[in-house]
């Protein structure tokens, strides 16, 4: 399924741009990358606006705000894009350029689209539970390097390579913080269902008075605050 969903959406969007032609396909390619880019590695500085969430749902903030930010972006870079082709002129190619290339932008743009949406699915707690035998590592993984392979071409072309490792860094931690709160997520429903059924918790699942397990921090909040106290370190 994995796979499935991998290629599948690419293919579909490959099959989009071949229709829609190489200067359509291109553009949405362009606005979408940028987007992407920047709804991803804005996460530190708008990430605390979305500090209003309540804490049923503050795990999710970061989420949150990679994924609001970049459908923004993608919205205001279309329009901005058109403005500059109020008319709607079209850049005629030879017609086998035109439709190779299209397919090949399209086929691009839908890889970084689920790319993108797999990291947000990881960046939340559902990603200990993923439905359709998806794997998180996996899908983490395979999300990670397509996102990255943009992140070191836009870096490239706007003389900001050295960044590369440090956006590669924030990502790793963000995706820790994740599975971090998806584990604790997890062992707080098992210990739930356990004293529901009457059953003894298993060993570790032992909590505090609160009912939060030992040696884990209780949101996604209080393990930013302490990532960035070491940092200040």
């Amino acid at each position: 399924m994995e796979l499935l969903l991998s290629w599948g959406v690419p293919v579909v969007f490959a099959v989009l741009g071949f229709q829609r032609l190489l200067y359509r396909s291109f553009s949405k390619f362009i606005c979408f990358s940028f987007a992407a880019y920047l709804g991803l590695w804005s996460e530190k500085l708008i990430a605390p606006v979305f500090g209003f969430l309540p804490a049923a749902v503050s795990a999710y903030q970061s989420a949150i705000a990679v994924l609001v930010t970049g459908g923004v972006l993608f919205v205001v870079l279309t329009m901005i894009y058109s403005s500059l082709n109020p008319k709607g002129n079209h850049y005629v190619f030879q017609q086998w350029v035109d439709r190779i290339g299209g397919a090949l932008f399209g086929l691009f743009t839908g890889s970084i689209l689920i790319s993108f949406i797999g990291v947000v699915i990881c960046l939340t707690p559902i990603r200990s539970g993923l439905p359709l035998g998806l794997s998180a590592d996996s899908v983490q993984k395979r999300s990670t390097s397509n996102l990255m392979a943009v992140t070191r071409t836009i870096n490239f072309f706007s003389f900001q390579s050295g960044r590369n490792k440090a956006c590669r860094e924030r990502l790793t931690e963000l995706f820790e913080t994740a599975t971090a709160v998806a584990e604790e997520e997890k062992a707080k429903q098992e210990l739930d269902e356990a004293l529901q059924s009457g059953e003894t918790p298993a060993p570790g699942a032992a909590a505090d008075g609160d009912g939060n397990k030992k040696g884990m921090l209780t949101s996604v909040r209080e393990q930013k605050e302490q990532r960035d106290r070491e940092m200040e370190k």
